[in-house]
């Protein structure tokens, strides 16, 4: 588990106790509140750069409220993931304000949260290059204070746990990869290959040829574009035949 997650379980542990209520439940109704907040802020975020109100809040009613795979992820496993995807949102939300104003705490604040972010799983990493516009207009020692900022709180708290265990955190954290074929699309398929090959191959076809429907329905639509429904109509079936074959 991410530094962050251990000191949430700890923190979570210890205000169930005090009132008297089952870690579980507790756990699910910290996450259901993060998710919640995740959901305001993505609101405020996109309404903020000129969406539709409308549209925004169909997108999150159907992309996260009435999702099945968030609300298992949350209510069944207990996923930490929310916390990521609400920091996440914050420091897009805070870069969106420094682009703005230009203020260099906005930009100091959106280094932090993706720090945090990085604390609360290594994957934000990937989103290190969004700050590099800011950095351009920072000072030399305001660059300094946001790499600081960036790569702090995920050093800080790696260090401690290498600290008691380092033979481990060196071998399943630093040194971590994932295993070809077990992971994605390869998975799937040599899992299904060990079943019956016939099975992969006549799936994998059927995928290729929704794919090629939905690419020559664009082209058969009505000046190139497809309404909103026939879109969500593609979509849904999409979706149908990859639950059908996991």
């Amino acid at each position: 588990w991410p530094p962050l997650w251990l000191v949430v379980i700890v923190t979570v542990d210890f205000l169930a106790g005090l009132v008297d209520v089952d870690f579980w439940s507790a756990l699910r109704v910290y996450l259901v509140l993060v998710e919640s907040l995740l959901v305001l802020t993505l609101y405020l975020t996109l309404v903020r750069t000129g969406a539709e109100r409308l549209a925004v809040r169909r997108a999150l009613v159907g992309g996260i409220a009435l999702n099945p795979v968030a609300i298992i992820l949350v209510c069944q496993h207990g996923n930490s993931d929310v916390q990521v995807g609400l920091l996440v949102t914050l420091a897009i939300a805070a870069l969106i304000s420094h682009w703005r104003s230009r203020d260099a705490v906005l930009w100091l604040c959106g280094c932090f949260l993706v720090g945090l972010a990085i604390l609360a799983k290594t994957a934000p990493l990937v989103l290190a290059p969004i700050l590099a516009p800011g950095a351009r207009a920072a000072t030399g020692i305001g660059r300094m204070l946001g790499v600081v900022l960036l790569l702090g709180p995920a050093a800080l708290g790696v260090a401690v746990i290498a600290a008691l265990v380092p033979v481990a955190v060196w071998d399943h954290v630093i040194g971590y990869r994932s295993t070809r074929g077990y992971f994605g699309l390869s998975g799937m398929v040599s899992e299904l290959g060990q079943v019956d090959i016939r099975l992969t191959v006549a799936t994998l076809i059927a995928l290729a040829l929704g794919c090629l429907l939905a690419l020559l329905r664009r082209r058969w639509s009505r000046g190139g574009a497809i309404s909103p429904e026939r879109r969500f109509a593609l979509a849904a079936a999409a979706i149908v035949v990859v639950a059908l074959w996991l």
